[in-house]
């Protein structure tokens, strides 16, 4: 039958153009696969990419080119080599359409880093040795002595593959002891199969490469080569199908003369502990506390073989907080690379690092030394210090080893006064007061307690100073769990541990970085408004809007309940 008035219409996909494909290969794809690059095939052209297009068509499909691991939120490195959803759509589309573009097109070339030429340094590396043929992510370690008489302040490492794609990783530490030496004697071959920390300085100190074979710190920032200094590097490279030399030659670039300089601060070893995992095949694995409060500037990853997932955090002791450093759901040591952040991140004094490994088996798990290493520097202001105070003869007793003293991390407020780091937890609590604070829902660590009780610790903590009290309190009345509700309140001028006024939690906010001072728990302050007492900060269970310094708050001053806590500070006093 036919239908007057309607008209067949042919709708034909115009494929992408050449114009709308081009910034996309230069971003992504000719830094590593242009001219004398680290890519296993050439890829500047049109027609290299027409010749090759079955092969881009595949590595799009299955996400692993560009060689870029981590799974952060965009923008949290430098230099990532990352294509977002509609620009790898896009470019599927042309390459299944036939890389149509005008004859010898070539997209514009994207340097990877900017370094300062010339080099100030060139090393050659694994010059007799290659994975076998089809061996995948082994590693062998090489040791090569620099030469250099006086120290090398170093923002970039080059390398130059004989083999571009053969090698993936490298990462680089020094020798100062002579130990990478000597097992680099002992060892028939070229190298030594050795990896990890050689002698006392970690492994990846020196920074590292992937297999673009460039990688660059910020701007304004370098690490110090020791004069004479043995290099070392950890390489990884994969067979394919064939007997190719890995051997690389590493340029080292310098610095800028006030560049500040970077120290290694490992994780996954040195003091750290295991913890319980739900998996077997995962190893979490927490770092000690941070004497010091660090800006991080790197990190380098070397979870061991047979890793197959990992992520790094920065977790707040006195909160649930985490602060995700480094996500890496799908693992692969030939495709990963060191990291540089965009924008330094803080980690504050008292505060943990926690490694998530996890391996392909329980037993890799287990005999696995996972372990990232930051490029950090030490944050010289505001100082932080620790006080000790004497557990009370009244503490209760409970399973745990009680120690002499009990360790509180303090921060610079003024010349002549020092805040808490963080609120009161339940160990100082019980510790001082020789109770437990109140039964906590939540995870976060913070003791609830209602502003008596925060007085009577203030006290507690200052005699064991043998400080004078700031408070007396008289005619105390308790419930059945031994929290002070009622008082009469006397202010002394005891120069103790005492609560916060409302003008020192404000000044609170120039020490953001140092002192963890909103959302975890409702703050007791000294202020009276009234019968009803001053609280600020906000806690875990308020909207994340109200979670923050300014926020205020007044409640009576009997009030129990987990949402409300205390800090301390000792000094005097802020007017």
């Amino acid at each position: 039958m036919f239908f007057a008035g309607f008209t067949s219409i042919l709708i034909t996909l115009v494929p992408p153009s050449w114009s709308e494909v081009a910034p996309i290969l230069a971003k992504n794809c000719t830094p590593c696969h242009a001219g004398n690059g680290s890519g296993a095939y050439p890829l500047a052209s049109a027609s290299e990419l027409r010749r090759r297009r079955s092969t881009v068509a595949e590595v799009l499909a299955d996400h692993s080119m560009p060689p870029w691991l981590p799974t952060n939120p965009a923008g949290s490195f430098l230099h990532e080599l990352r294509i977002d959803a509609a620009d790898r759509a896009l470019l599927r589309a042309w390459v299944d359409a036939g890389c149509v573009a005008p004859l010898d097109a070539e997209p514009t070339t994207r340097a990877s880093s900017t370094l300062v030429e010339p080099s100030i340094a060139s090393i050659a590396f694994a010059e007799g040795w290659s994975a076998a043929p089809e061996e995948r992510d082994a590693m062998r370690s090489f040791a090569v002595r620099l030469g250099n008489t006086a120290a090398l302040r170093v923002s970039a490492l080059r390398a130059h593959f004989v083999n571009p794609g053969h090698v993936g990783h490298v990462t680089f530490a020094a020798d100062n002891n002579g130990e990478a030496e000597r097992l680099d004697a002992l060892d028939g071959a070229d190298g030594f199969k050795l990896a990890g920390d050689i002698g006392d300085v970690s492994s990846g100190s020196l920074l590292g490469v992937g297999a673009d074979g460039v990688f660059a710190l910020p701007d304004g920032y370098a690490v110090e080569v020791k004069p004479n200094a043995t290099v070392v590097a950890e390489v990884r490279a994969s067979g394919r199908g064939k007997i190719e030399n890995a051997g690389f030659t590493l340029e080292l670039f310098a610095a800028k003369p006030d560049a500040m300089l970077l120290t290694a601060l490992p994780v996954g070893s040195h003091g750290a502990t295991r913890q319980s995992s739900s998996s077997e095949e995962t190893v979490r694995t927490m770092s000690p506390a941070l004497q010091q409060t660090y800006d991080i500037v790197a990190v380098i990853a070397r979870p061991g073989r047979l890793a197959r997932a990992l992520k790094l955090s920065v977790e707040s002791t006195a909160n649930d907080r985490s602060h995700e450093l480094l996500t890496i759901p799908i693992y692969n040591g030939h495709r990963d690379r060191p990291y540089a952040f965009a924008k330094p991140v803080r980690a504050t004094a008292g505060s943990r690092l926690l490694l998530e490994t996890t391996f392909e088996t329980a037993l890799a798990a287990t005999q696995s030394t996972p372990e990232c290493v930051l490029l950090v520097r030490v944050v010289d202001s505001p100082k932080t210090a620790t006080i000790e105070v004497a557990e009370s003869a009244n503490a209760a007793s409970t399973p745990r080893a009680k120690s002499a003293a009990l360790a509180i991390s303090t921060a610079v407020l003024t010349p002549s006064l020092r805040v808490m780091t963080h609120e009161v937890d339940a160990q100082l609590y019980e510790a001082l007061l020789g109770r437990s604070a109140v039964s906590r829902t939540g995870s976060v660590v913070s003791a609830g307690a209602t502003f008596f009780d925060a007085l009577l610790w203030c006290n507690a903590a200052s005699e064991s100073l043998s400080k004078h009290p700031c408070y007396q309190l008289t005619h105390i009345e308790r419930d059945g769990s031994g929290a002070a509700t009622s008082a009469v309140v006397t202010m002394l001028d005891g120069d103790g541990f005492r609560l916060p006024s409302t003008a020192e939690w404000t000044a609170l906010a120039a020490l953001e970085d140092v002192v963890d001072a909103a959302g975890s728990l409702w703050e007791w302050c000294e202020d009276a408004r009234g019968e009803a007492r001053v609280v600020r900060g906000g806690s875990w269970a308020d909207p994340e809007a109200q979670r923050k310094v300014e926020t205020s708050a007044t409640v009576p001053p009997s009030v129990l309940n987990e949402l409300f806590g205390f800090r301390a500070v000792i000094g005097a006093r802020i007017r």
